[in-house]
Parts: C-alpha cells; structure tokens; sequence
C-alpha cells in the first residue's frame, strides 16, 4: 500500500495527493552549518546585469524547504527560491546571502510554503525522453505512483516591443512570463502532454476509460484541475 500525503502547487491554488515510495536510506542532518559547509556543491549566484520586468522565479519568497541530495543525505530547514528561468537552486545562507546550488547535488527539494503546503520539485534525468528541459529542470510532483502525473514551470522572456492593439501599445522594458507544462508518464514509457480537462484524462486512462467515466460521473470530479486528476489517477491504479 503506498503512503499518501497532500501537496498543492501554489501556482493553480489546487491541492494533489502524492504518493511517496521511500525506499532509499536517508540520513536526515539539521544542522545548516553541515549543509553550507560543503563547499563541493555550491557556487556563487549567476548575476543579473539586466533589468527585466517580472521575476525568474517560481515563486517570489524565501521557502523552508527539505534538501535530499543525490546520495540521499536529508537537509532540513533551508531557505530557497526556484529560479525556473536559469533552472537555479538558491540557498539563503544564515550570513543573509545567497548561493546557487549544483543541480547534480540535488535529488529532490520539498518546499512549505506560506500557507504550509508541501510542493515537491525533483529531477528526472533517467527519464525517456529527448526533451533535455524536461530531463535537467526540477519538476513538480503532482502525482506519484506506478504512474506520475508532473508539471513542468518554464520561463521566457518577451522583448521590448511595440504590440499591436486598437490604439497601438508598448512593451517597454523585456518581461518574464511563465507557462506550465503537464506530462502524464506511464512507468517507463515516454511522457505524455497533456492538457487539464477531461477529454485529455479519459484518452491517457483509455484502457478503464468506462470506469474512469463513471469515476467521474458518480464522484462529480473536476477534471479541469490538478485535484481532479489526482483523484482519477488514484482511482485508476486500484482497477
């Protein structure tokens, strides 16, 4: 029987269940001073010379978070922000600056936000796909189980230009924007992209696709949200 627990990914304002399989030996430590001083995974913050409307980051705050590295070392406690367009682990240091993290050091990161919620991002690098961004960025870990169910958040920046409209506007500085990517991945096969709705849902659950229907019908579930298919993807994997 797999562990269940709720996330929600404050991007959407929805709330998931995940399902952790731990069968690794973690070996949990604190104490920041054991984290910030291993100087073998951190460098200094790539600057910004640029002054770019909007932020890189997935979220603007300063998290708590849980640290797990590559060789299952547990870091407990450490304030971070997600730069999602440099695809950048930073670290606030108790001194009051900031370091970014090496992506190989990390296996998996559990933010708490403001509101307590827990949001697990982690990289999937053996994963098959030819789609490097997906394979090296951190992915948000809606679902887990024989399947998963994940969110890619990725960043770009729209030039200073002028865009076309009924009395003609400007766009005067570069600006941030974000999108969010769904992937449905079915053990070892390649993701899936999907989109929020249900159409979507019943073509990648097509082998139960009845049950799944009345799933639907008789639960009144929301297939246009996270939640919604968390719950689905739940239900699937006990048919």
């Amino acid at each position: 029987m797999k562990k269940v627990k709720l996330f929600t990914l404050s991007l959407t304002s929805s709330i998931c269940l995940l399902c952790i399989n731990a069968q690794a030996q973690i070996t949990n430590y604190t104490n920041q001073d054991s984290f910030f001083g291993n100087g073998g995974f951190i460098h200094s913050v790539t600057p910004n010379s640029k002054t770019i409307k909007g932020s890189p980051f997935i979220f603007d705050f300063w998290y708590d978070a849980t640290i797990i590295s590559t060789n299952n070392q547990e870091f407990e406690n450490i304030k971070v922000k997600y730069n999602i367009h440099l695809n950048e682990v930073l670290a606030l240091r108790p001194t009051g600056d900031s370091v970014a993290l090496n992506n190989n050091f990390i296996k998996e990161f559990v933010i708490t936000d403001l509101k307590m919620n827990k949001i697990r991002f982690k990289r999937l690098p053996n994963i098959n796909t030819n789609n490097a961004s997906l394979r090296n960025a951190f992915v948000n870990i809606i679902y887990e189980g024989k399947i998963l169910f994940i969110a890619e958040v990725k960043s770009k920046i729209l030039k200073a230009e002028k865009v076309q409209g009924g009395y003609g506007t400007y766009r005067e500085t570069d600006e941030f924007t974000k999108e969010t990517t769904y992937y449905y991945i079915d053990k070892d096969k390649s993701p899936i992209e999907v989109k929020l709705n249900k159409k979507s849902l019943l073509t990648v659950l097509s082998n139960k696709q009845d049950a799944i229907k009345a799933f639907i019908s008789n639960e009144k579930i929301d297939a246009n949200t996270e939640q919604g298919w968390v719950k689905a993807l739940a239900y699937y994997e006990t048919l």
